[in-house]
This record gives C-alpha cells, structure tokens and sequence, in this order.
C-alpha cells in the first residue's frame, strides 16, 4: 500500500507540475472555479492515502477489571416505538451485567410501560435543552456506572457488544472505544445503498487508520465512553454534529480514543431522499459550525495530527460547493464558447489518467481491509448520490458561515416511502440547464472543446436526471410491479446482475493479488502513447497522430470581409498537427461538410524549425502544396512554432513563415 501510495503521489506532482502552467489558462473565471474543484478533489485523494497509511488494529489487552455499566439510548416524539422497543430488547439481551436508560424526550407512555416490562429506567425532562446531547446528560445525572455506551434508537447491539469493547479500557488513558456503524436495510432503496456505500471505506482503512495517529472518531450511535472522561468536559458536547464536537473535547484534554473494526450492532441508514436530506444538512451545518466557532479555541489543545484531522474532516462538506461548480463550469462554458483550460489532451491524458488510474487501484486495493464482502466494488451509486446533494451541503455551508440556526431534527428512522418531486426541483431545473446548454453550444460552436463540455454536461445531467427517478419510490415500486409480470425482464435482470457481480468480484481478486503489476502494465500503456504520438517525421503513407486542441472559438477570425470572401459564414474548427506529418484529409472533409473551416495548427519542433529556416523542407512543402491544392475547399493555417522560439527570434520566425506562405502559393 505504501509503495501504491508514493507512486500515486508522484503520478500527483507530475500533473501539478503540467497543470501550473500558465499557458494552461483559459477563461479566467472558468479556470479558476475549474482549478478549485480540482484542488479540493487532489486534497480529498491526499486525506484518503494519509489514511491508508497506517491502518492498524488495536491488540485487545487481558481482561481483569469488573466495570460497571450504564447503556443508554434515545426516543424523539415521531420515531417508530416498535423500533425502540426492539433495541431496548436488544440492550437487555446484552450478556454483561449492566444497566439500561432510554432516554426519552417525548414522556411516552408506551415507551414508559414498555421500559416497565423490561427492566429499563425510563428517563424524560421537562427542560428540553442541547437536543440529543443534553437528552443524555440529563440520564448522565442519574446513572453512575464507570463506563457508559451512547446507543441510537435505530441500533441493535449484539449480546457481546460489551465483552469485545470493555477489555480497552484497562488502558486508564482510554477515553472512548468506538466500533464499526454498520446497517442492515441497505438493500431497502438505492438512497439506502448509496448512502450505506459512502460510509464503507470511512468505517474500514481510515478509521483504522486513526488508530494509529490518535484521531479516532466518536460516532454517537454506539460509541462506549469512560464517565471520567465526560465528566471532565462537563457531559456530552452540544451540536448538530455532538458526537465530533464530544471527540474533539475530549481529545483537547488528553483521551485516547481506540476504534476497534468489528460490527458489533446494526442500525438504520436513511432510505429516503427527505431522510438523507435532512441528515446531510444537519452534518453539514453542524460540522462547519464546529470548524468556523469551536476549532479555534481547542486548537492549541491538540496534537497536530489532531489538529490536522479536524480542520479536514469538515471539509467533505465542500463538496456542495465542489459539486455546484462541476455542474456549472461546462453549462457556462458552452454558453460563452470559451475554454477553462488551453490544454493539448494527448498531455492532458497522460498526465491526469496516470493520477486517476493509480488513485483508482489504491481505493479499490485499500478495500482488503473492509468488513463485509458486499462492501467492495466501485461504490458508483454513492458517488451519484452526494453529486445530487450538492444545493443541501451547499445551503448548509452558507447556514454555518452566516450562523444561520438549524433545529436538531432526528434523522427520520423507517421513513416512509413515497415521491419526493419538491426535493428533486432544484436538480431537475440543473438537468433542463445542461441539456439546453448542449444543444446551445454545439450549435453555436462544434470545436473539439464544445464536444467535450458537452459530454460532461451530458453526464452531469444523466446522473441527476437518475438519482431524481429512483427517488420516487411509489413511482418505483408500480414500475417493479409492472416488470414483474414480465418472466423476460426479471430473468434479465437477473442475468445482468450476476454477470455484474463476477466481474466486480474477479476484479478485485485479480487486484487484491497484483495491484503493482497493474499499475506498472497501466503506466507502460500511457507511456508508450505518449511516445507514440511524440515521433516525428515525414511519413506521407502513413496515419496521422492528430491530438485535439482545446482553444478558443476563434471568434476574432470571424469577421464580415473574410465571411464574405468566402461566401458563407463559418465556424472555425482547429486540428493540431506537427509539421512533417500528413494532413488530416478525412477530419478536414468531415468538418467542411459540417459548413465549417477546418484550422491547421502546425507545431513546430525545434529541428523543424531549423530545416525551414534554412530551406530543407522543400519535400514537406510540395506535399503540402499539393494536398491543400486537391482539397479544393477553405483552410486556415496557424504556423505556431513555440512562444519562447518566436519570443527569441522573431526575424527568424517572420523569415521562416514568409517561407512557407510563398512556397505553398
């Protein structure tokens, strides 16, 4: 994994090194929103190989003091009691002796009788005070256990919940013991299997991964605390985001938190898109709130891996941001025909693919260490879905930065399912934007670079556009209905899943057990492209290596004398060629039968350069002559040696044009 990791690092400082060219430069709003998103995107990878770095599982220690303990959960007015209930029953059937609290805000009588029946101390408060945290404390002040365990309502401990987590604390520096939050509805809706797939490599590599540098996360659905060491932060820390808030305390004065990877209770994730909504805007809000107001008092506090941990870890909430600025770049770009980037894409390819493909083998190589076999794979509908979240982790955002209050709303448990077409509004509205802005821009500009900010709007739509029907459940579940009375279509489906799932398994397998040989065949295959499209060299018979420029419209070269000349008006498509090899003849034919003017653009080497200027190019020239002859149709040339040879010698570079533009008449 080390050795994956250096690798990608330096794969990281190659393209840094290609893209901080200031020759790269484009529109220069489009750039720079293009340059943040991209940033962030390189600072997540860099946060995820810190991660895997270290991954490390704490040695459980012999066993030998009698603990006494206090197991809470909690219970909001509108939360299912038959879902309570069961993790009260759950919590009884915990095998260690202990004491059980449920912590209820609503004074339920059905809770309160059912709490009767099983032996558990039934808690309310008339003061409803720091929602869930200071729910907690209030039972805090009537339990007296030494360690207590904070349970969410939708969590099903297993019966040897405690005998796996207390040995920890025999450690007296033992603050917290946290294990994996694991769900058993993920297969309810695909909101409930993308949400689940989000959390799978946070629970594995990298929260083992904290282990090793002291930053284990609290995780408020069955985290297991030392009431000494909540007391001395005075209870459960206040927040939408309560159980960071209680780790970054806790960790300001010195506790030492273990993460222990073992699936010890299994819990609820939300299954619909309102549910999931809710509990990302409450993440959100919450944890740029601990970063902007709480974060800098503790700082000095904490060690600097900590320190490190929570400035970044807020930050996957940027990815509202991020993701607004994804959907907007190439909507804007196609509406201005104008590029963020002047880049050549046989460089782009092989500086950016090299990164992407090595980034890709480490995620997938760092899934060794995830828990469950149906926690591997590409994770495609997570992906899908934090891209629609964009406009909630945004209003989030702006909420924190501007101390915008958020009630703390439970996120909702057992959900029911219905259409959510009021949520979907603003991603249907960026939908219609990027299909319109399509059909704008290629008709106003069919450029390499118009196709290729069409093909991004294109899938920045298709993902919204599927995360917005799949989220209809009630739609949903009449089409599976439907489908179901077809034998043809379950069959198919069938089929298709279990090709999908062979391939997906004997992937990871065939990287599990030769990850660098892979990334070594990868980076030999780009390598051997990038050499390929270097040579140079009058070959006439040959094919051409012809790389797609991604520049400007060329909008100043469409003037009323020049249109007129020719008889039509136009648009200018440009080919980048080197000189020395032959024509693009079938590229040039498809765009003048388009209606547009194809742009050689010549680039010159070096010892290019120095044959013209000293006459050796009189072979390349009478074909060229000829070939432009033949075509019979409009064609621009751009003789566009380097910047740096025409700054240097610019007598040179008129003679040398003079040159060619007579010699080709």
């Amino acid at each position: 994994m080390r050795f994956l990791i250096c690798c990608g690092v330096c794969s990281m400082i190659i393209f840094l090194a290609w893209f901080s060219d200031t020759g790269h430069i484009g529109h220069p709003l489009l750039y720079w929103m293009l340059t943040f998103a991209l940033g962030f995107k390189l600072m997540k990878m860099l946060q995820e190989w810190y991660h895997y770095w270290s991954v490390s599982v704490p040695e459980r220690p012999p066993w030998k003091t009698r603990w006494s303990v206090d197991v809470l959960t909690t219970a909001c007015p509108g939360e299912p009691r038959e879902m309570i209930i069961r993790t009260l029953e759950a919590m009884q059937a915990i095998r260690y002796p202990h004491t059980s609290y449920l912590c209820d805000e609503g004074d339920d009588p059905v809770l309160k009788k059912a709490c009767e029946e099983l032996g558990v101390i039934h808690v309310t408060r008339k003061e409803k005070k720091d929602a869930k945290a200071g729910n907690i404390n209030n039972a805090l002040r009537q339990a007296t256990g030494d360690i207590c365990v904070i349970l969410d309502p939708d969590h099903v401990p297993l019966p040897g919940f405690l005998d796996r987590v207390l040995p920890y604390f025999e450690d007296p520096d033992v603050g917290y013991v946290q294990c994996v939050q694991a769900y058993g509805n993920r297969e309810e809706s695909f909101i409930a299997r993308a949400a689940a797939e989000q959390s799978y490599h946070f629970y594995g590599p990298m929260m083992m991964c904290m282990n090793s540098y002291g930053t284990v996360q609290a995780i408020g659905a069955n985290c297991t605390f030392r009431r000494k060491a909540l007391d001395s932060i005075g209870g459960h820390a206040p927040g939408l985001a309560e159980d960071m808030h209680t780790a970054m305390r806790l960790q300001a004065k010195g506790w030492k938190p273990v993460y222990i990877p073992e699936i010890l209770s299994r819990g609820l994730v939300p299954a619909t898109l309102s549910s999931y909504y809710k509990q990302q805007l409450k993440w959100s809000r919450g944890c740029f709130e601990l970063l902007f107001r709480t974060y800098p008092l503790l700082f000095g506090r904490l060690t600097w891996r900590q320190r490190l941990h929570h400035f970044i870890m807020p930050l996957y909430f940027l990815f509202g941001l991020v993701n607004f600025f994804d959907l907007a770049v190439p909507v804007i770009a196609l509406g201005l025909a104008h590029v963020p980037w002047q880049v050549e894409m046989r460089e782009f390819a092989f500086s950016f693919l090299l990164l992407c493909g090595l980034a890709m083998v480490i995620r997938l190589y760092a899934q060794r260490w995830l828990l469950e076999e149906h926690e591997r794979g590409l994770h495609l509908a997570g992906g899908m879905l934090r891209t629609a979240t964009w406009w909630i982790l945004l209003i989030g955002f702006i909420y924190a930065l501007f101390n915008i209050k958020v009630p703390y709303i439970p996120t909702p448990k057992e959900d029911e399912h219905r259409n959510c077409w009021k949520l979907c509004l603003p991603n249907i509205f960026c939908a219609l934007a990027c299909i319109i802005f399509i059909a704008y821009g290629l008709r106003l500009d069919w450029t390499p670079y118009s196709l290729v900010m069409a093909g991004f709007a294109l899938i920045n739509a298709a993902i919204l556009i599927y995360v917005t029907l799949v989220s209809q459940q009630k739609l949903l579940h009449r089409a599976r209905e439907k489908m179901a009375q077809l034998s043809w279509s379950v069959k198919s489906i069938a089929a298709v899943n279990m090709v999908a799932g062979a391939v997906q398994r004997n992937a990871w397998s065939m990287l599990q057990k030769a990850p660098i040989a892979i990334i070594l065949a990868f980076s030999l295959l780009l390598l051997s492209y990038n050499q390929a499209e270097e040579k140079t060299g009058f070959e006439p018979e040959g094919q051409s290596a012809i790389g797609f420029y991604l520049g400007a419209s060329f909008s100043e070269l469409e003037s009323p004398v020049l249109e007129q000349h020719l008889g039509r008006s136009y648009d200018v498509i440009a080919l980048h060629s080197r000189w020395g090899e032959p024509l693009p003849l079938e590229e040039m034919r498809a765009i003048s039968a388009r209606g547009a003017v194809p742009l050689i653009r010549w680039k010159l080497e070096p010892e290019s350069f120095a044959a013209i200027l000293n006459k050796r190019a009189e072979s390349c020239l009478a074909y060229y002559a000829s070939e432009f002859r033949d075509f019979a149709e409009p064609v621009f040339i751009n003789f566009c040696p380097g910047f740096d040879t025409t700054a240097r010698q610019p007598e040179q570079f008129k003679k040398a044009w003079q040159y060619v533009h007579f010699s080709l008449s």
